[in-house]
């Protein structure tokens, strides 16, 4: 049975869609910043591929769109991925990253993510008073679908 939204992931879905959508639906090339703004946090060849998918139309109308938030064909690094690259980043152990840090990693390296995108995954962290991130909580939040 193929899986279904929540009603609460429904109502993200509509807002988002009524973000990146124009008359036609949402851009194909619009399609990652769509998915990237609900927490999809797909590769750009994860992408590709969804977009193989659902035969590369111009635009997404909402079906198709809630079709490609249903598919569970995003592969995910594994929590244990996640927590070693941030280990690397955690240079005196204590399992804290600078916000700074953080923010200049996340835009310049791998897949590489906005400003935009950066600010909202560190308004949802909790910052400590020095502005570090716990690696845990960093984690939780990269992680979770």
């Amino acid at each position: 049975m193929p899986r279904r939204l929540s009603p609460a992931k429904l109502a993200e879905a509509r807002e988002c869609y009524a973000i990146y959508g124009q008359k036609g639906g949402i851009p194909i090339a619009e399609l990652g910043n769509a998915l990237r703004a609900l927490g999809i946090n797909s590769t750009n060849s994860e992408l590709r591929n969804i977009i193989a998918d659902i035969k590369s139309p111009p635009s997404v109308n909402f079906d198709l769109f809630q079709s490609v938030l249903c598919m569970d064909l995003l592969p995910r690094e594994s929590p244990e991925e996640v927590k070693e690259a941030l280990g690397i980043f955690d240079h005196n152990g204590d399992g804290r990253i600078s916000t700074v840090e953080l923010k200049h990693m996340m835009m310049t390296m791998g897949d590489k993510l906005s400003k935009e995108e950066v600010d909202i995954l560190i308004r949802e962290a909790n910052i400590d008073e020095d502005g570090h991130i716990s690696c845990e909580q960093l984690l939780h939040l990269m992680t979770q679908k």
